[in-house]
């Protein structure tokens, strides 16, 4: 892509920015969002469309992320006998989150489980029960609470097919790469309240021996 060549480091930081919040949206709602992050800048509009593009590709060629619509669970779902299941937040490399409605609290949640590829792989769900025990091991205000592992057992599973999930806490609102996308640059002010709640977050994982390893503003 010509264009790439000349765009300020600027606009290529926005590109990423833009690119990376994206792949946590459902497939079905980035074209809108990345209009909107975009704005009035066709340049790294066009980049970041081909960014996707090229992901959607590559991905195909691998065989490695399912179809847009191949996830692990589905809106209305009621997991575990439960969870009911509102929406998809997110899905990550390793992970999808969902919102739920918890019937028997009745209150909403975030369940967690493993990408659809990955659920009869026993290392994925060690590591995915391994970061279930780690979390619950950390009470801070700027880390996200962790509550309880889960056992899905689908009524169109054969045999002890299980789907592994673990509960936590709701965090509404924009990621951090959306309010970038949305305002950029923030304050000085700003910019370094929220730089100190995340050194915050951070320490406290350090204190318990955690690396987080994939900090990112999506994140």
């Amino acid at each position: 892509m010509s264009e790439r060549l000349t765009m300020t480091a600027d606009e290529w930081c926005l590109v990423k920015q833009v690119f990376d919040a994206s792949l946590d949206r459902p497939e079905a709602e980035r074209a809108t969002f990345v209009a909107s992050a975009c704005g009035s800048q066709p340049v790294v509009h066009a980049a970041v469309l081909e960014l996707l593009e090229f992901d959607r590709s590559e991905t195909r060629l691998s065989g490695g992320r399912p179809a847009a619509d191949d996830h692990v669970l589905a809106p209305g779902q009621l997991v575990a006998g439960r969870f009911r299941v509102t929406r998809l937040i997110a899905a990550g490399g390793m992970g999808e989150v969902f919102e739920v409605w918890d019937e028997w609290l009745r209150l909403k949640i975030a369940l967690k489980t493993l990408r659809p590829e990955l659920l009869g792989d026993a290392e994925a769900l060690q590591r995915f029960k391994r970061e279930l025990l780690v979390a619950r091991g950390v009470a801070h205000e700027n880390v996200c609470r962790v509550f309880d592992f889960v056992e899905h057992r689908p009524e169109s599973a054969s045999g002890n097919a299980i789907t592994p999930c673990f509960t936590m806490e709701l965090l509404e609102g924009e990621s951090l790469a959306e309010l970038l996308c949305r305002r950029r640059p923030l304050p000085p002010d700003e910019a370094l309240h929220i730089a100190r709640q995340v050194a915050c977050g951070l320490s406290a994982l350090h204190d318990r021996g955690i690396i987080h390893r994939d900090l990112k503003p999506s994140n």
